[in-house]
Parts: C-alpha cells; structure tokens; sequence
C-alpha cells in the first residue's frame, strides 16, 4: 500500500506535535538521523550542491550518498517537517535562478529544517534561496513525486505542493495531508461531509414506527472506511476535529 497520512496537534498543555504515518512498497526511513549545525550536506544528487547548518536537527531516512535524506523530522527550534508521496500532481522546477540553489524533492526536509527556525522563514527560503528541482534519486531510480508539511512552535502548520504552474504554498491548511490530489482539493472535499458528528442520531416516527439508530456512532453513517487519499483526509481531519 502507498499512503501517508499526516497531521498537527495540540496537547492539552499546549505542546504542538506533527505525525504521521509512512507506507511504501519498499522498506525506507528506517535510521534515526541526527544532523549537527555547522556542517556541510548535500541538497541535491545531480549537482552536488552543498549548505552549511544553521540549526541541528533530527528525523527518520537514510543517508544517501554520504548526505542525510529525511522523510520527517524537528529541529532545535522546534520546526518540524514531513514529506508525503504526491504522484501525479507533483511537478519540478528547471530552471534555477541566479542566487538560488536547486534542492532534490526528497532533500527538502533535511534542507529546510537545518535553515529555518519557524514557518515565515520558510516562505522565505523559498522565495529567494532555494528551488526544487527535477532530480532522480540514485536508489529508487525516478524523481520521486512529493509535498511537505511543516508546523511550528506556533502551532501554526504549512503546506508546499510543487505544481505544474509553480509552488504552491498554503499557509491556513488544517494541519492534515494525505496523497494526491492536491490539499486543496481534499480541503473541499470535506464539503461533502458537513453531516459527521461525534453526537448519536435521534430516534425518528417512519410508518407509525419509532425507529431507533443501532448501539454508537450513528452520527458518522457514510463514514469512508477505505484507504484511498481522500478516505483517509477525511478521517483524519474528523477525528482531528474531536481533540
């Protein structure tokens, strides 16, 4: 089965998390990485380019040709990232501006957390020093299709989709993401179920009878039990809503 599912939240003393869960084909981010500042990594397979760490930061991957690839991870100032898979809607950059540098999809995570301390930071980043370019990974043989979350201290989440008509970049997601479509997308598709509640259904007269909803959870018939992306962001944003 291919299917992230990722999502923000607060706890009762307002600590703010991001997760997720990470479903592939292959085995992948099986090491725990830890990045120290003040050290050079690798941003990209084909050119070689390399930046120096502003901030130390640790997640889940695998290193690649001698240079940490994160799939998710926090930094010391408690940014936090994930990538999730995007097949056919993720679209790259070829062309790369002067003053900026090209990043591989799946370099994104270790780029942005040891450069950034919180969400503007990385708007910025993205608007004058970095672009993410088509770029085939060595080990899986494609450019992987990807978008990203990210959420800090703030509680505050962002979302980046690279798209055939530029990046995308949403700063008042709900803190879900799943696979394609596209976020917003999904965001609308929660339209369509306007009717879930966590409360039981009222007894209704049908016929001269008193018809009663079975046991618990009748506020959820329709619910989609499937593992599909647009399944799975519903779920997640219902039960998001029910902290």
């Amino acid at each position: 089965m291919i299917g992230c599912s990722s999502f923000t939240l607060e706890s009762q003393d307002n600590k703010h998390f991001l997760s997720r869960t990470m479903d592939f084909q292959i085995e992948m981010a099986e090491q725990i990485l830890f990045i120290p500042r003040n050290k050079e990594i690798g941003i990209a397979h084909s050119n070689k380019e390399t930046i120096e760490t502003s901030y130390a930061c640790l997640g889940m991957g695998a290193m690649e040709e001698g240079h940490p690839v994160l799939f998710d991870g926090i930094n010391e100032k408690g940014l936090m990232g994930a990538t999730l898979y995007f097949p056919g809607y993720a679209d790259y950059s070829e062309n790369i501006k002067k003053n900026q540098k090209g990043i591989s999809p799946d370099m994104v995570i270790p780029t942005v957390l040891t450069q950034a301390s919180n969400l503007e930071e990385i708007i910025d980043l993205f608007d004058k020093k970095f672009v993410i370019i088509n770029d085939t990974n060595p080990t899986l043989g494609l450019t992987p299709p990807l978008h990203f979350i990210f959420s800090d201290s703030s509680g505050q989440s962002l979302i980046i989709e690279p798209r055939q008509d530029g990046l995308s970049i949403i700063k008042d997601s709900i803190g879900v993401m799943t696979n394609s479509p596209d976020y917003q997308w999904h965001e609308t598709n929660l339209r369509n179920y306007l009717s879930f509640t966590p409360n039981q259904k009222e007894s209704i007269e049908l016929l001269g009878k008193t018809l009663k909803p079975f046991s618990q959870g009748s506020g959820t018939f329709g619910f989609p039990g499937d593992f599909t992306p647009p399944s799975r962001f519903v779920r997640t944003a219902y039960l998001k809503n029910l902290r």
